[in-house]
């Protein structure tokens, strides 16, 4: 192992982090928090679906410095992260328990891709807010945002609505450009829960969400026009 060349390694380690299904981080946090609170291991609280990823995560964190410096990076570039706008928070401020702070900002300049779930269908404040939770992210090319995502269902649905993601309406990746987004490095997907009607979604976008959303970057625009004295 320690005479194939780093370039190599990188290349080997990307291809092995790479999933379909989709990396839940919050899952990982609420099962740290019953496995401390109850004694357990840390495994019998995860959800199936995610053992996969978390073998992933005990493969490159297991050896030695060089593999887990690379495959950390490996790791978090390779990954479709699910992400509570919550988490985004702690994550900013280095307040993302149980990773460590090295972790976390390892977590911040390598993450590629994003799905942010949203529990309502018509509200424009994920779009509004979208420019501020991704800036912190330098090599991000990817966002999904995920509408009508129900926490206490099973986790399988959430998986399901992120691999049926679609591409955006064509209206959406000008509307969240408006707000600061740069459509033109980072894809905007948008999913949709299984329980609910893609058409009525797309239809609340234009009905609700786009006008707020026009309104909201007129104002911004305003802002940003100097003042004449």
């Amino acid at each position: 192992m320690d005479r194939i060349p780093n370039e190599l390694l990188q290349q080997i380690l990307n291809f092995a982090m790479l999933s379909k299904i989709p990396f839940c981080i919050d899952n990982f946090l609420d099962a740290s928090k019953w496995a401390t609170k109850y004694r357990r291991g840390f495994d019998s609280f995860l959800d199936p679906s995610q053992l996969p990823t978390l073998r992933d995560w005990r493969l490159i964190v297991g050896t030695s410095r060089r593999f887990r410096q690379l495959g950390k990076e490996a790791f978090f570039s390779h990954k479709t992260i699910v992400m509570d706008p919550d988490t985004v928070d702690l994550l900013q401020t280095s307040q993302l328990k149980p990773l460590s702070v090295e972790d976390q900002g390892i977590m911040i300049k390598y993450t590629n891709s994003i799905v942010f779930p949203e529990r309502t269908s018509e509200s424009p404040s994920s779009l509004l807010r979208l420019s501020r939770r991704i800036a912190p992210f330098p090599h991000l090319q990817h966002i999904g945002i995920l509408f009508g995502y129900r926490k206490k269902e099973p986790l399988e649905l959430l998986i399901e609505a992120v691999q049926e993601g679609r591409p955006a309406p064509d209206h959406l990746p000008s509307a969240v450009a408006s707000m600061g987004v740069p459509v033109d490095k980072i894809q905007v997907t948008l999913m949709v829960w299984p329980s609910n009607s893609w058409d009525m979604h797309v239809a609340d976008l234009q009905r609700v969400i786009y006008p707020v959303i026009r309104i909201a970057a007129k104002a911004r625009g305003r802002k940003s026009q100097p003042t004449s004295d």
